[in-house]
């Protein structure tokens, strides 16, 4: 087999949309985990392997030049070739464009008749819209700062869900399903921004830095809960 180069054959680029965006890496792993029997000396007699997973994350480049890109169709909760998105993370820099990093995961050890995440599932919700365009200029107006002599010196926003698994008899996986959405979102200035609050938001960190050598800096970080969008009946029942 010839060796393959520049092929990450993203399984989200149709969520995405290539005319906003188009995958850059793929990286697959999979896992599997291992219990033990030993004797009375400690010795291993017995093992099997249970709970398979196959984990995937694929990053994108946010290549629009301007105005604001949606990630309604890849929020965690999005099930794909039944692999089920556990978290989005979006990245902004002032040298580079946006770029967007999903990671999902896959079960390879099934109950009978039970495929993958076969049934709905809720999906969280982003709150934000986020800027599309060269460099991280765009975020100062998600936090309210308009002050020019103040830059965004980088962002990343995250969106999760939180991720509940069920197993069979022998440890396969039976159903699953969603709750308690969470965004956070981290701004990082050149410069003293001052802020306070950011509405409907919780700010959990701070800080604003100064010093005799260095340009004066700040950080700021926000999470915001958020209900579940219901659909259908869930993850749960024997459809998994």
């Amino acid at each position: 087999m010839a060796v393959g180069f520049f092929n990450p054959e993203g399984i989200f680029a149709s969520l995405v949309g290539t005319s906003v965006g188009e995958v850059q890496t793929t990286n697959h792993s999979t896992s599997q985990q291992r219990a033990q029997a030993v004797d009375k000396y400690g010795d291993e007699k017995s093992s099997t392997l249970y709970g398979g997973q196959d984990s995937i994350t694929e990053t994108f480049k946010i290549y629009q030049e301007s105005g604001t890109f949606s990630v309604a169709n890849i929020v965690p909760g999005t099930v794909q070739d039944g692999y089920h998105v556990d978290n989005l993370t979006v990245t902004y820099t002032p040298t580079d464009y946006p770029e967007v990093s999903i990671s999902a995961h896959k079960h390879t050890d099934l109950a009978t008749g039970v495929s993958s995440h076969g049934t709905t599932h809720r999906k969280a919700t982003a709150s934000l819209t986020l800027p599309a365009g060269f460099g991280a200029c765009g975020i100062a107006a998600l936090v309210g700062v308009s002050d020019a002599s103040i830059a965004v010196s980088g962002a990343t926003y995250t969106l999760g869900i939180t991720h509940e698994d069920a197993t069979d008899c022998g440890g396969a996986y039976l159903a699953s399903e969603n709750r308690d959405a969470v965004e956070t979102l981290n701004v990082n200035f050149v410069g003293i921004a001052g802020i306070t609050e950011l509405d409907g938001w919780d700010m959990t960190a701070s800080s604003e830095d100064r010093s005799n050598t260095s340009v004066e800096t700040s950080s700021y970080t926000f999470e915001k809960h958020n209900e579940t969008a219901q659909a259908g009946n869930g993850g749960g029942g024997n459809n998994g």
